[in-house]
């Protein structure tokens, strides 16, 4: 009797060779659970005190409860606790606030890149002053103000809550951020530490691009380094893109009908990807990108990567508190059609630096996602060795459902807003090199390992986050699971728990002698 094929999406990826999803025939015998890990517990026991220490300060900064106790067996840590009692009623409080009002402390950092064109006719744009983001719970919110122009003016301060009433924690971090972001020099050791534990949204558009190194953290040169990056993309548009099909190579034909099967069906929940003026600039973004990269070219899955960057620079220049809607764009771009132009540029650059440090993620066989598998598989095998065996047992490769959160970064399998918030602390670990031109501000010591092995992590505490149920299904119901996670219901808390807990399994493994992700 043929094997039964498992009902679900196809198994064979560019660049990547694994066994189609199709059950057993037979099943073998139960294997027995992984031996504990060989090397000797005290490095553990030390390791486990360590992280202990470390993630107390980060369950704090996070808003969640303490961390779980930590094995020293060598064998595993167990897994985030369980929500305090009255965590669903703050879920439902926080649900049921009111809107925080107030303008936009952080836009006025981003001042210069609204001038930085202005040589191509596109008007120049700035602010002079900008009102505190006022408190969401008391009274009325007080104010603040910053001023700047150039490359990047003040911050204003953060609003105070109601009379007599000190600001809450979350006000004090966003005062932080407009500190941070309104200096004539960033902090960029600073401002990656605070945007681990989450960013404003309105200081997204701003923190990113510095976190990435594609803002220079010095105001002064910051006009200057973005006016001439955006020519730079905007002139190869013309160039590469806006060519008749005869002046094309095959391969770059190719290439563009890839991206334009691919373009419509990217974020179809997010209502501003449905707009035509964001498709083409999508479009455009991509086509560069892969022209410009040729060990890799386009690779199905880029696009899924690019729409954060979109998503957060796009909303930059929208009304605050609008839908976010395709009519919104038209009418932005109506006004002020460079807004658009800039956002397109600064979107292929911020994207080009994040693939930039995971390149072998996307050249031929995709190495880079091939080893990131491999050591998810092995991580999981000393974290929950009664789950990895169980995989196992049912013929489930882990590259079967893995390759899909490596090759777009977990962008499939959350909501975007979920995946800004994870993003936050991707890219507060990036540690990206600076601008060229701000180089000689920047200390080696800055420089961080990058988001990649965190990612590795935190897919380890997505699935030993769901191990009881796993370990009670078959192949055909793992993979049908794996592949359509039940995180439709998740918030802003059920991500800060996932990063924590990869945070603790980081600490624990990581640096451990002879660790696997070495």
């Amino acid at each position: 009797m043929p094997p039964k094929k498992v009902p679900g999406k196809v198994s064979t990826v560019r660049g990547a060779s694994y066994p189609p999803l199709t059950a057993p025939a037979a099943r073998p015998p139960a294997a027995a659970a992984p031996a504990a890990a060989s090397a000797s517990p005290q490095p553990l026991v030390r390791a486990a005190a360590a992280a202990a220490s470390a993630a107390s300060s980060v369950y704090s900064a996070l808003g969640v409860g303490g961390a779980g106790t930590a094995s020293t067996a060598g064998v595993g840590v167990s897994r985030a606790p369980p929500l305090p009692p009255d965590m669903d009623a703050r879920r439902q409080q926080r649900a049921n606030a009111p809107p925080g009002e107030g303008g936009d402390a952080c836009a006025v950092a981003r001042a210069g890149g609204n001038s930085a064109m202005e040589g191509d006719g596109a008007g120049a744009a700035s602010d002079s002053s900008a009102p505190a983001v006022s408190s969401t719970s008391g009274g009325t919110g007080g104010s603040g103000s910053g001023s700047g122009s150039g490359g990047g003016g003040g911050g204003g301060g953060s609003g105070g809550g109601g009379a007599g009433c000190p600001p809450s924690m979350e006000q004090q971090r966003i005062g932080r951020f407009e500190e941070l972001l309104g200096a004539e020099i960033v902090d960029l050791k600073a401002l990656r530490a605070l945007s681990w534990g989450g960013i404003p949204p309105h200081c997204r558009a701003t923190a990113w691009p510095l976190l990435l190194g594609y803002m220079p953290p010095n105001r002064a040169f910051r006009a200057a380094a973005l006016s001439r990056r955006r020519r730079e993309y905007l002139e190869s548009v013309p160039q590469h893109f806006e060519v008749s099909d005869a002046e094309r190579s095959e391969y770059e034909k190719k290439t563009l009908h890839q991206i334009l099967i691919d373009v419509p069906r990217t974020s179809t929940s997010s209502p501003i990807f449905q707009s035509p003026l964001v498709q083409r600039a999508l479009e455009r973004v991509l086509y560069i990108w892969a022209l410009r990269h040729p060990a890799s070219g386009y690779v199905q899955g880029v696009n899924d990567v690019a729409t954060p960057f979109f998503l957060v620079l796009l909303a930059d220049g929208l009304p605050r508190g609008s839908a976010h809607t395709a009519e919104d764009v038209d009418e932005v771009h109506r006004r002020q059609p460079y807004l658009l132009a800039q956002a397109e540029a600064d979107a292929f650059w911020c994207l080009s630096r994040l693939l930039d440090s995971v390149h072998d993620n996307y050249t031929f066989a995709q190495p880079g996602i091939q080893r990131m598998v491999f050591k998810l598989k092995e991580l999981v095998a000393r974290i929950d060795a009664k789950l990895h065996a169980h995989l196992l047992d049912e013929n489930l490769q882990f590259i079967q459902f893995a390759f899909r959160w490596m090759n777009c970064l977990l962008l499939r399998e959350f909501s975007l807003d979920l995946i800004l918030r994870l993003w936050d602390t991707y890219l507060a670990e990036y540690g990206g090199s600076e601008d060229v031109s701000d180089m000689s501000l920047v200390e080696t010591s800055d420089i961080g390992e990058g988001f990649a092995p965190l990612h590795v992590y935190v897919c380890a505490s997505l699935l030993t986050h769901w191990s009881k149920q796993l370990l009670a299904m078959d192949f055909s119901e793992l993979v049908m699971f794996l592949q359509n996670l039940p995180t439709s219901g998740w918030c802003e808390t059920d991500m800060a728990e996932l990063i924590s807990q990869a945070y603790v399994y980081k600490s624990l493994y990581h640096h451990a002698p002879g660790h696997l992700l070495q």
